[in-house]
């Protein structure tokens, strides 16, 4: 069971592939972090549960669900428009 809900500030739950902003960089959400997740006990306990990004400038990074640097920007597949 997760005890944090893994959503972002505006309320979106936090999926793989999400396409997000992250301190001003844009990137995409790998995978969430919870307690059911493997190496939980021997790793990611000591980080806590949180969501792992991949962002060009940073590479992949650790963030808990709750940082408000992470937001949100789409849904893998969603289609954005060229002009904004």
């Amino acid at each position: 069971m997760i005890s944090i809900e893994p959503k972002y500030s505006t309320g979106e739950i936090i999926l793989s592939g999400d396409r997000i902003n992250y301190e001003g960089e844009l990137g995409e959400v790998d995978f969430n972090i919870t307690r059911e997740s493997n190496d939980w006990y021997t790793y990611w306990n000591e980080l806590g549960e949180g969501v792992m990004l991949k962002v060009a400038s940073f590479g992949s990074v650790y963030v808990p669900f709750s940082d408000e640097d992470l937001e949100f920007i789409s849904r893998k597949g969603d289609v954005l428009s060229e002009n904004g």
